[in-house]
């Protein structure tokens, strides 16, 4: 059975195919969170966890929040640190949050499951995670360019008020 090009197929033919693409993608995200190890299922996270996600919601988690704290309390020795130091002190972020009683968990909700249960991202995730918020909290949560000034007066405009048509 020959295979048929995109152009030649119907469009049944076209959704089934993605279809099928699609669930084999879902599968795989599926499976590469349950064969590390951690911990899946979780359906609460508790005080001690640092979720991941965007707006209110991971913004207000209380593990969210110690875990800027503890940010905070390093950023200047971050700054001023060495590759390896930084690395080290984002280890020691991550060490602080899993001591804590009960231990706190870096969780991502996992959206392609109907009960939105939590998963426990690995360790090259929660490292991404630190340094993403070691850099948030150095440049202040915003993008370099809106930290720059820009200075406007009317005699460096290049319009001429006086020849202007208004």
């Amino acid at each position: 059975c020959a295979r048929r090009s995109w152009y030649e197929l119907g469009e049944k033919d076209i959704y089934d195919k993605t279809r099928q693409a699609l669930t084999k993608l879902v599968d795989q995200q599926n499976n590469n969170h349950k064969s590390t190890g951690l911990a899946t299922g979780i359906e609460l996270p508790h005080d001690h966890d640092v979720v991941s996600g965007r707006g209110n919601p991971s913004t207000l988690h209380p593990g969210n929040h110690l875990f800027r704290n503890i940010i905070c309390k390093t950023k200047k020795e971050f700054m001023k640190g060495t590759l390896y130091e930084k690395k080290m002190y984002t280890l020691d972020v991550i060490d602080k949050i899993k001591s804590l009683n009960p231990p706190g968990r870096f969780l991502r909700q996992d959206m392609t499951c109907p009960r939105r249960n939590w998963y426990e991202l690995g360790e090259k995730d929660t490292l991404i995670k630190t340094r993403e918020a070691f850099r948030a909290s150095i440049t202040g949560g915003k993008d370099t360019i809106s930290n720059v000034s820009l200075h406007f007066s009317p005699s460096s405009s290049p319009i001429n008020p006086a020849k202007s048509p208004l």
